[in-house]
């Protein structure tokens, strides 16, 4: 069964029932989003909070059914403009989806039937690419599309003519199909300029990534002591979804290469779902690496709560993603927190931290670079900017984001 839930009454998908009272409201607006994990989940909540107060506009969240499993994690207070419309697309169905095209067709159909349903024109995608090549030619012309676009091909490595063909076909489609009314390149302030430039348009807009408030739960002290941690270490992060492709094992193979005198005034924090792809050479590795140092463990989607709690006690977060093609939403942790960045020097993560001064960009970031700088941190200097920190806050504030999706 799909329900569609409005404050009072549960639709079926037989949709038998008018969602929307005729003439209620002067503007329908549909937010998809097919993967409610990480930044995912972060953003339909910034835009749910800030939907309240637009009582002339009503929202459906298009999303999964799982979300009710993890809806808990946030508050989504009730409110009359807005409604959910559920559809079955499970997170390991999303992921097994390796194909583009089959992915493509499997999104762009889920949405058309979505928009069919309830009868909206307008829809805003958080994640777009996954939708591509296929949705200009599924979806109809009339409706239109404000899109997030994560990954940005300017950066990405093209060994493969095939990658770079298809990459350069789904960009086309964003400028000049109808039924896209904007592109929003996320955190991409540099590149709007080339891509409308290259396309001939002014589709192509910058999206600045929206920090989310968290709010730790005790004081740094606390937090250390809960923890086990001594206030004269030095604390390295390394949070969110755990993959190859964002150095985590690079991190531990870069603690491997070093003596355990450089270590022993260091704490290492790894707070994540560990990816299935690393996870026995994670293991493995780790118990080589719990010899020479302090490190701890979250294996879990942590609750927000928790990532504020060891943001709230770190001094540098480590960063060294192999994917410099997107950035990542830890740059707005580190911001909020005026944690020392400590990251890829290429491509939009390495734009971001520079442009910011969220701490240090280097060049082909790979384990011996990153045990070099673990071992002499106190003589790199490392910090952040306290007043780029700020500005970034008060630029990328979740109103500003929900704003530059919705109001323009």
């Amino acid at each position: 069964m799909v329900d569609i839930q409005g404050k009072n009454i549960i639709y079926d998908n037989n949709l038998n029932q008018k969602i929307i009272p005729s003439g209620q409201y002067t503007r329908r607006v549909g937010i998809f989003d097919a993967y409610l994990k990480g930044h995912n989940l972060e953003y339909l909540h910034h835009i749910y909070i800030n939907a309240i107060n637009e009582p002339d506009t009503h929202f459906t969240f298009i999303i999964p059914s799982y979300f009710k499993d993890i809806k808990g994690k946030l508050s989504w207070p009730p409110s009359t403009n807005i409604s959910f419309y559920f559809f079955d697309l499970s997170d390991k169905e999303y992921l097994s989806l390796s194909s583009p095209l089959k992915k493509s067709k499997r999104l762009s159909l889920e949405l058309k039937k979505a928009i069919k349903a309830l009868g909206i024109k307008e829809v805003v995608l958080l994640e777009t690419i996954a939708f591509m090549p296929l949705l200009p030619f599924i979806i109809g012309r009339d409706i239109k599309l404000t899109s997030i676009v994560y990954y940005i091909p300017l950066y990405f490595d093209h060994s493969s003519t095939k990658r770079r063909l298809f990459d350069t076909i789904n960009f086309w489609l964003l400028a000049k199909s109808r039924c896209f009314k904007r592109v929003c390149l996320l955190n991409a302030k540099k590149e709007v300029e080339y891509y409308n430039t290259k396309y001939s348009t002014t589709k192509f807009t910058y999206l600045p990534d929206p920090y989310n408030n968290v709010e730790p739960t005790a004081s740094p002290k606390e937090i250390r002591n809960r923890l086990g941690i001594s206030n004269e270490k030095n604390v390295f992060i390394h949070f969110g979804g755990m993959t190859r492709r964002k150095g985590t094992l690079d991190i531990l193979n870069a603690i491997l290469q070093l003596d355990e005198k450089d270590l022993q005034d260091k704490c290492f924090i790894f707070a994540g779902r560990i990816g299935s792809d690393i996870l026995e050479e994670f293991e493995k590795i780790m118990e080589n690496v719990k010899k020479k140092t302090q490190i701890i463990v979250f294996n879990e989607f942590c609750e927000y709560s928790l990532l504020a709690d060891i943001c709230n006690i770190a001094d540098y977060m480590l960063i060294p993603y192999k994917n410099t093609a997107q950035s990542s939403g830890l740059c707005s942790y580190a911001a909020q927190f005026k944690i020392a960045t400590i990251g890829p020097g290429e491509g939009v993560l390495g734009n971001i931290i520079r442009d910011n001064r969220l701490g240090v960009g280097i060049e082909n970031l790979q384990p011996d670079k990153i045990a070099k700088i673990i071992s002499n941190i106190k003589d790199e200097k490392i910090v952040a900017d306290i007043q780029k920190c700020d500005d970034y806050i008060i630029n990328n504030s979740p109103y500003n984001f929900f704003c530059s999706l919705i109001r323009q």
